[in-house]
């Protein structure tokens, strides 16, 4: 049965070379025939050279490197890149294909593979993709990145964010628990990450806390103190005994029993609060620099996003 398959395989060279070169068709059968096997030595030699050299790229070292500096950015970074890596390694297990030789076709059949929400696909593409970029300058391009201009990549929804009004906000903090209407109220008054919100640590009328691997400090609110007494957390680390991502979860679940309600406008994420806050803080002065430091932004571009929600806001 292989032999006939090679046959087949063989035949179809030659009727390829045939039709597509014109030259070759006043050739003789044998001297096509060897022409033909030319051709499937130098395909299968130029195979095994590729695989050669895959094998032997130390992928494990170059792996547990790349985690390594992403590492050095924050936890939850390194959580989504390594989260991302593993579905990859575990897709290509699946299928008893090697990662280092994937073709974009593979890339998109990945992509088609993730399940959640088009913002989840794009960030474990995109986690994906740093890294074959990473492989693909450590190797000397023999690994190339096959998600670059995949066409299975969902398409970024519209940067604008959809910000809730306060009377939508009292509605939500109503709705939930002290806790995590105590997260709610630190993050209003402050503009936290919701991440932040597990390091923060209080002291003498003051915090810090760690957000995307760097240190924030300032006044607390007194607002934030008399939620964090009413729930009767930690006066000095209130919610470092949360359970990892709740008071995002809650807030999801909040947001959803009061839309099917009929009580707000929109399901909103714990992050739009965070926008929320922004526009609030420009309004004071308009001073959007002033806001790129107080939201610990890397760029202005970066702020100038968190803007774009006023002209919606002020419409509703």
């Amino acid at each position: 049965m292989a032999d006939e398959m090679d046959l087949i395989a063989f035949e179809n060279i030659l009727h390829h070379m045939v039709e597509n070169t014109p030259d070759l068709q006043s050739l003789s059968p044998e001297q096509l025939q060897a022409v033909a096997k030319a051709v499937l030595f130098d395909e299968l030699k130029a195979d095994l050279k590729q695989k050669v050299d895959i094998a032997r790229i130390p992928y494990e070292e170059l792996r547990a490197i790349f985690l390594e500096r992403v590492a050095k950015r924050s936890k939850a970074t390194y959580k989504a890149y390594k989260t991302a890596i593993e579905a990859l390694e575990a897709f290509n297990s699946r299928r008893g294909t090697d990662l280092l030789e994937m073709k974009a076709k593979d890339a998109d059949a990945f992509i088609s593979s993730l399940e959640g929400s088009s913002a989840t696909v794009r960030l474990r593409t995109a986690s994906v993709s740093a890294f074959f970029t990473f492989l693909e300058r450590e190797t000397s391009q023999r690994v190339m990145n096959p998600f670059r201009g995949t066409r299975e990549r969902p398409q970024r929804e519209s940067a604008t964010p959809i910000i809730p009004t306060i009377d939508e906000i009292n509605k939500i903090i109503d709705s939930v628990k002290p806790s995590i209407r105590a997260g709610i109220i630190a993050i209003l008054e402050h503009g936290f990450r919701v991440g932040a919100l597990g390091t923060l640590t209080i002291w003498g009328g003051r915090f810090t806390t760690i957000s995307k691997g760097k240190e924030v400090t300032g006044t607390i609110s007194p607002k934030v103190i008399e939620a964090i007494k009413e729930a009767g957390l930690d006066n000095r680390k209130p919610f470092a005994s949360l359970a990892k991502n709740s008071i995002q979860n809650a807030f999801n679940y909040a947001t959803r029993q009061l839309l099917k309600n009929g009580k707000i406008n929109a399901i909103y994420s714990v992050h739009d609060l965070r926008h929320f806050f922004a526009i609030q803080q420009y309004l004071l002065g308009k001073d959007i620099y002033c806001l790129k430091t107080l939201l610990k932004h890397a760029s202005i571009q970066v702020t100038e996003t968190y803007l774009k929600g006023i002209e919606s806001y002020w419409r509703k």
